[in-house]
């Protein structure tokens, strides 16, 4: 989308990546909506679950979100202006 970066060796798979969104080294993008402005630290792994049916198959990240480096958010929901410094999972972070 207009405006992203994606840095060298990052995966993505099954994504939606919205506008303005920085994606560090490495990362791993699987089963997710990124939404704008947000900011993936190098090494971190934004992942759904494979099923989906289940009911978090998706991972979503709202506007200006940052997620910091090696950090791994699975199958949850973070809400909008919010920085992840340890990893989550199966979860709603207001």
């Amino acid at each position: 989308e207009a405006g992203a970066v994606v840095g060298a060796g990052v995966r993505i798979k099954d994504c939606i990546v919205l506008n303005d969104v920085r994606v560090m080294q490495n990362a791993c993008l699987v089963n997710a909506i990124i939404g704008w402005g947000s900011v993936i630290g190098p090494w971190a792994r934004i992942q759904g679950s494979e099923d989906y049916d289940s009911k978090m198959g998706v991972c979503i990240l709202a506007e200006d979100v940052t997620v910091g480096p090696r950090v791994v958010v699975s199958s949850s929901i973070i809400l909008p202006h919010k920085e992840i410094k340890a990893s989550v999972s199966n979860e709603i972070v207001l």
